[in-house]
C-alpha cells in the first residue's frame, strides 16, 4: 500500500511540475513578445530622436549662417557709421557751441538794452 500511495504522490507531483513547466513556458513566450514590442518601441524612439537631431542640426547650421550674414552686415554698416558719427558729433558740438554763444550774446545784449532803458 505504501508503494501505491508513494506512486500516487509521485504522479501528483509530476503533474504539478508538468503544469508548472507549461505555465513557465507560456510566461517565457509572453515575456519574449513584450521584449519584442519594447525593442520595436525603442527603435522607433531612437529613429525619432535621430530625426529630431538632424532637424535641429540643420536649423543650427541655418542660424549660424544668419549670424554670419548679420556680422558681415554690421561690419559693412560700422565703417560709414563711424565716419558719419564723427562728422555728426563734430557738427553737433559746433551747433551746441553756436547755440550757447547766441544765448550768451542775447543775454548780454538784453542786459545792455535794459541798462540803457533804465538810464533814460
Amino acid at each position: 500500500m505504501l508503494i501505491i500511495v508513494g506512486s500516487i504522490c509521485l504522479l501528483v507531483v509530476s503533474g504539478v511540475l508538468v503544469l508548472l513547466i507549461l505555465r513557465i513556458k507560456e510566461l517565457i513566450v509572453h515575456l519574449e513578445k513584450i521584449m519584442d514590442e519594447f525593442k520595436e518601441s525603442i527603435d522607433q524612439s531612437l529613429d525619432d530622436v535621430n530625426s529630431m537631431s538632424k532637424d535641429l542640426s540643420n536649423k543650427l547650421e541655418k542660424t549660424d549662417g544668419i549670424f554670419k550674414i548679420i556680422e558681415e552686415v554690421s561690419k559693412t554698416i560700422l565703417v560709414p557709421t563711424k565716419i558719419f558719427g564723427k562728422t555728426v558729433r563734430g557738427s553737433a558740438i559746433n551747433v551746441v557751441a553756436l547755440t550757447e554763444g547766441i544765448k550768451d550774446g542775447a543775454k548780454k545784449f538784453l542786459k545792455e538794452e535794459q541798462c540803457k532803458i533804465k538810464k533814460h
